[in-house]
Order: C-alpha cells, then sequence, then structure tokens
C-alpha cells in the first residue's frame, strides 16, 4: 500500500491481499481528494506527536504543537504538504504499529486518535480565543502515550470512553 487513510466517514474499502476480505480504508488516493503524501505525511505528524507526548512532560510550547498538529490532520482541515512538513518533528512513533494491529486494537486506538483530533480541533479554537484547560491539555499526553503501547482492549476502551467526556 502506498497510503493508508480512514481517518473519515468517506473512506473507500480495499481488498486485502493476505485474508482477501473487504476492508475500510484509502488506500491509492483519499475519497476525500487526499493523495498519498499528503496521507503519509499527516501519519508522520501523528507520529511525532506520540513521540511529543512520550518524551515531554505538559507545557505550553509542546502542548500548543500537539495540538496544532493534530488540528492539521484532521480530515480535509490541511492538505499543503509543504505546511504538514514543518509539522514532523524526529523522532517518530511508527504510525504501521497502530495501523498493522489486530482489528480490535486497531479499532480501539483509532477511536481514541480521532477523539483527541476533534478534542484538538476545538481546544485550538478556543486558545484562538484565549482560552485553555489544563486538564484537557494534559488528556493530550495520557491519549496519545497510550497509543504507543500495548495496552489490552479493557484499558484502551476505558481510554475512548474518557475520550468522550
Amino acid at each position: 500500500m502506498s497510503m493508508f487513510c480512514f481517518q473519515c466517514e468517506q473512506r473507500g474499502k480495499y481488498k486485502d491481499n493476505t485474508t482477501g476480505e473487504l476492508k475500510d480504508g484509502c488506500i491509492v488516493k483519499g475519497v476525500c481528494g487526499k493523495n498519498s503524501d499528503t496521507a503519509n505525511l499527516q501519519d508522520e505528524i501523528v507520529g511525532s506527536l506520540i513521540e511529543l507526548a512520550i518524551t515531554n512532560e505538559p507545557n505550553d510550547k509542546t502542548t500548543k504543537e500537539i495540538i496544532e498538529g493534530l488540528f492539521a490532520t484532521v480530515t480535509n482541515v490541511n492538505f499543503d504538504n509543504e505546511l504538514l512538513k514543518t509539522m514532523i518533528k524526529n523522532p517518530k512513533f511508527d504510525m504501521n504499529k497502530i495501523w498493522n494491529s489486530e482489528d480490535d486494537i486497531r479499532s480501539l486506538k483509532s477511536l481514541i486518535l480521532f477523539g483527541l483530533k476533534g478534542i484538538a480541533a476545538y481546544a485550538h479554537h478556543a486558545r484562538v480565543l484565549g482560552y485553555k484547560d489544563d486538564d484537557v491539555d494534559k488528556f493530550f499526553y495520557e491519549g496519545l502515550s497510550a497509543l504507543s503501547k500495548n495496552l489490552p482492549q479493557d484499558e484502551l476502551l476505558a481510554l475512548v470512553l474518557k475520550t468522550n467526556r
């Protein structure tokens, strides 16, 4: 696959070469118009944000990077590859560890990630208006860090439910 994206309800379907089953996701070009370069850059951004969350204590500078990075990867927000490249930091968590996980684990981690992206959209707009919340900011670190761990389904489900609060 040159691309793997299933971050929106528009996503297509593809046939898994190993099992022959039909799975969700865009693997050539996004139904939304996103090309593979953009999808891969967005994954690299998320991978670098996971590393930021793992290696940093919550602070304003890093939290702002996390919020802006997550918001930039929301469906149809930013397809500007040059701008996206500036958001990638090294080292990066390998997102294939999530995308190639067992179906239930991948689904739970995806729900956490999509929830974090939604929270980031609200947090981004709130910060523009001069508001922020320390508990919300800390949750970005908790949620992103969890994506890098081999947590059991029940712990991931609890985090999905916490994301929804």
